[in-house]
């Protein structure tokens, strides 16, 4: 059923495509190789990650179309698993966006491959209705979702609500770029309440942050805990072409504590083309599906 919808809608898109002038097409493609010494399903071989399409259309002044599809790992599909129409308000500043898109909870900071432990678990996507409201250098995001209680595995077909704010401190700092900090709530109907706090700030070749989520009432089998996830990272500028970057997760999963560090640079082959080498140290503290063994990561991204 899936893949018919994607098709189709595809198709649709595409045909509405043909019928407006403005029409943007944008992609990734990233190929990674994870070496051996672990138990991932990926250990020491080649594969796709975080590989997508998005097609955008601007219908008129006010309204834009956007679909974002990423490639299915098993059977190459490519799966819309966003598309909705963004409309301008005539209240300035205030945007509403209508159909399936990203819950906004996090910034899910990362400069290298591996995805942290608050992405990999939170990172979803559910039709809803956002508004969006910019003021001054204040974004504001509250939105309904259906069927978001993700975290249990069995949508429930009821509506859940998220919120996210958040402020650029930088105009009022000398020296700094930028420098970002917000918070975000998700309320599912039961009794689960998703939290993050977020900081990022750029400065002299050098942009670190810091991310924290925590979720209460958490089922994992008989038990119920309180779950968080802490984040924090930077990456600093060698050169226009050189970066190198770490990243620090502390986890608390269940009854298990996952720490894990990576460290890993980026060079820029091309315009829009990406080496990534990256070094893993994992304890996992027990966490059965995955080993305390060190590995790499090699990734090749290019973006049109």
């Amino acid at each position: 059923m899936m893949k018919k919808l994607s098709i189709l809608f595809l198709a649709i898109l595409l045909g509405s495509s043909l019928a407006f002038a403005d029409v943007k097409i944008s992609g990734e493609l990233e190929s990674w190789y994870r070496g051996p010494n672990n138990n991932h399903s990926t250990s020491g071989a080649f594969y796709l990650a975080n590989t997508y399409l998005q097609v955008q259309t601007d219908i008129n002044e006010k309204t834009e179309l956007t679909a974002k599809g990423y490639f299915n790992l098993n059977d190459t599909e490519l799966y819309f698993e966003e598309y909705y129409l963004k409309y301008k308000t005539e209240i300035q500043n205030l945007s509403l966006i209508v159909g399936m898109q990203e819950i906004f909870l996090g910034r899910y900071y990362k400069y290298l491959l591996a995805s942290s432990y608050f992405e990999f678990y939170y990172k979803q996507y559910d039709f809803g209705v956002v508004g969006e409201y910019n003021f001054n250098k204040i974004n504001i995001l509250a939105g309904i979702f259906n069927s978001s209680a993700y975290w249990t595995g069995s949508p429930d077909n009821k509506v859940s609500y998220a919120i996210q704010t958040s402020y650029d401190l930088a105009p009022m700092l000398p020296n700094i770029d930028f420098w970002e900090i917000g918070a975000g709530y998700l309320k599912d109907p039961g009794s689960a309440v998703v939290i993050s706090l977020f900081s990022q700030v750029k400065a002299y070749d050098i942009t670190a942050d810091v991310e924290y989520g925590a979720q209460n009432n958490v089922t994992h089998g008989s038990a119920t805990t309180n779950d968080s996830f802490l984040r924090v990272g930077g990456v600093y500028q060698v050169f226009s072409d050189l970066e190198i970057a770490a990243n620090y997760d502390y986890v608390k999963y269940n009854s298990l504590n996952p720490k894990i560090i990576s460290v890993g640079a980026n060079y820029n082959l091309a315009k829009n083309l990406t080496l990534t080498t990256e070094v893993v140290l994992p304890q996992y503290d027990g966490l059965n599906s995955y080993s305390d063994n060190n590995y790499y990561i090699i990734g090749l991204k290019a973006a049109f």
